[in-house]
């Protein structure tokens, strides 16, 4: 019971820190799409104390996760070494091999109970595995699932505190949780979302240039001033290269109908009627990786095919840089297409 006290005692003393530190406010903004919207938007810095040191390893959350499905080595093997980089802590949970008549059962009653998508199906199903896990064998509050393919920056870490403050200061939290609890999804990893009005924007040198993103915005972040990045309410954010759930959002996904042809598009609606509370960092912190080749994938039948490793719109990608130095960084932001 003491114990239980004093840990609440430290978290209300690193509350109160962090308000004094860095103040409170909390930003909407009520813009038009276009260039226009950005203007008097107020850019917020990074504080300079990380007081969740602790918890870095997960990125400020409880657990992070690997969905899997175990097909292709170069994913976990890669994923892995980025993790060990950028020293991150990932869970591996075994999962099932679902079998047809699972994959067919899942969308059974639906209009896609006919359509041929084991590949979304098989991811589908995994995500609830570990969503599963972490709702009824845990009593972890927060979890980032990671799909096998992800990549991010080797800088993450100061990465995740800008982005820490800003959600904190878009929600009105006053927490000792690094990413405050209001929320019930939260994507880190995707590729791409509309831009909301309501949202913060804070600095991040790493940002691509929005005439260089590869993603869909569909024109909401036209204008975008270069070295900015933004935590803004979710509209219809697309892949689930990485999000973090709360428990609140782990059950509400639990919940989701299955009427999609995959996770992503089920929880991007589900964003976007309000059956969840969603927020998106954008540009994301978190893509997906693609080797040089051709790599197939359960879902697409065809990859990018590249003469290099690559992930866009990560600056200095862990995967591609998990054997260098910081005095050696380089850049696989972009495909090298062989010449015809």
């Amino acid at each position: 019971m003491f114990a239980s006290i004093n840990r609440l005692a430290v978290r209300l003393v690193v509350a109160a820190l962090i308000l004094v530190a860095v103040g409170f406010f909390v930003t909407s903004h009520t813009g038009t799409s276009g260039s226009s919207q950005f203007h008097h938007q107020q850019v917020t810095q990074a504080g300079d104390i990380d007081a969740w040191a602790h918890r870095r390893s997960k990125l400020g959350f409880d657990e992070i996760y690997v969905v899997t499905a175990g097909f292709h080595a170069w994913r976990a093997k890669g994923l892995k070494a980025a993790a060990e980089r950028t020293k991150l802590a990932l869970t591996f949970l075994p999962q099932p091999q679902w079998t047809d008549e699972e994959k067919k059962a899942f969308h059974a009653g639906d209009k896609y109970e006919t359509w041929k998508l084991p590949g979304s199906t098989g991811c589908w199903l995994g995500h609830i595995h570990i969503l599963k896990h972490f709702l009824y064998e845990t009593d972890q509050e927060t979890a980032l699932l990671l799909e096998d393919d992800a990549d991010w920056d080797v800088d993450i870490k100061t990465q995740v505190v800008r982005a820490q403050n800003a959600l904190r200061r878009l929600t009105g939290m006053i927490t000792a949780d690094p990413w405050g609890t209001a929320w019930d999804v939260l994507y880190l990893g995707h590729c791409g979302d509309r831009f909301a009005k309501a949202n913060v924007v804070y600095k991040d040198s790493a940002v691509p240039k929005i005439s260089e993103y590869d993603g869909f915005h569909y024109g909401t972040m036209d204008g975008f001033p270069p070295g900015l990045r933004a935590v803004h309410e979710s509209t219809r954010p697309v892949c689930t290269y990485g999000y973090a759930v709360t428990r609140s959002g782990a059950e509400k996904i639990l919940e989701l109908s299955h009427d999609a042809k995959a996770i992503d598009t089920r929880m991007g609606r589900a964003c976007k009627t309000g059956e969840m509370n969603c927020y998106t960092i954008n540009p994301e912190l978190i893509h997906h990786h693609v080797p040089a080749g051709d790599a197939p994938s359960e879902i697409q039948a065809k990859q990018h095919v590249s003469l290099r490793a690559w992930t866009a719109n990560i600056l200095h990608s862990a995967r591609c840089n998990a054997n260098r130095g910081d005095n050696e960084l380089i850049s696989c932001s972009t495909p090298e297409v062989p010449k015809s």
